[in-house]
This record gives C-alpha cells, sequence and structure tokens, in this order.
C-alpha cells in the first residue's frame, strides 16, 4: 500500500469535497473550495493518499494579531481520514505535515479545538503532543 501526503492542489477537490461532506455534511461547493483553496493566504491544506485515492485531509490556518509578539499562530481547524484507513498512520502524518508546514512559516504554537466527547481524538492528540488547556469554547452566531 502506497501512502502518499503532500499539499492539496486543485485536482484535489472533488475528493476533498467528498471527504468534508462525509465529515461535516453536505454543504460546500466546488466553485467555493476552489476559490477557498486557491485564493486563501493563510490556509494550508494536505491530502493523505493511498494508491492514489485522496482518503484524508488536514486544514490548518496561520496568521499573526499585534497581542502576540512571537510568530505566528496557527490553529488545526479540520482532521478527517476515512474510517477504511484509520490506524495506519495517516492522522500522525498529516498532522506531522502541517506542523513541519507551519515552522516553515514561523508559527511558533499551534491549537485546535475537538469536543470533550471526542475521547479518540483527544487520546490521538495527546500522543501527538498537544495537552489540554482545559479552556472553555464560546461561541455566537451572527
Amino acid at each position: 500500500m502506497e501512502m502518499i501526503i503532500r499539499k492539496a492542489d486543485i485536482c484535489d477537490i472533488p475528493d476533498l469535497i467528498k471527504l468534508n461532506d462525509e465529515f461535516n455534511g453536505p454543504g460546500v461547493t466546488l466553485d467555493w473550495m476552489k476559490d477557498s483553496l486557491m485564493n486563501s493566504k493563510n490556509e494550508v491544506v494536505f491530502i493523505a493518499a493511498v494508491n492514489d485515492m485522496v482518503v484524508g485531509f488536514i486544514c490548518g490556518i496561520f496568521w499573526q494579531s499585534i497581542c502576540y509578539a512571537e510568530g505566528f499562530q496557527g490553529i488545526i481547524m479540520e482532521l478527517f481520514v476515512n474510517e477504511k484507513y484509520r490506524r495506519k498512520g495517516l492522522a500522525t502524518k498529516l498532522v506531522q505535515a502541517l506542523e513541519k508546514e507551519f515552522v516553515n512559516l514561523n508559527v511558533s504554537e499551534v491549537t485546535l479545538v475537538t469536543p470533550i466527547t471526542n475521547t479518540i481524538g483527544r487520546y490521538f492528540y495527546e500522543n501527538c503532543g498537544y495537552s489540554d488547556e482545559k479552556e472553555m469554547k464560546y461561541r455566537k452566531l451572527l
């Protein structure tokens, strides 16, 4: 089984839409994803492919704030691997690829949010070196 981790490009969009629909539910259109992937200046997307089939992805965003003097801040927005391809190291490789890219972009700290009920995900992130900050997430729809 040949596993490849690489930056996403425009030819990956149909596969990314299918995976995103599986993960987040339908809603993202081909045109919207194409525009976002091609024009975003602060988002990084990697895909995991097995035997030339895209089976996972990770999206990270980075930014700089006037409130922090040390480099950029980064966040893992989404991480998903199709269920048939889990427990093969793909998610770990995706995280490592994004972290390496963040280092190249002068990102000094990475955060992420996952549901408290996602015990498998929390265990995975802790094994990748992330720590539970015991913070609350608040949200307001506008």
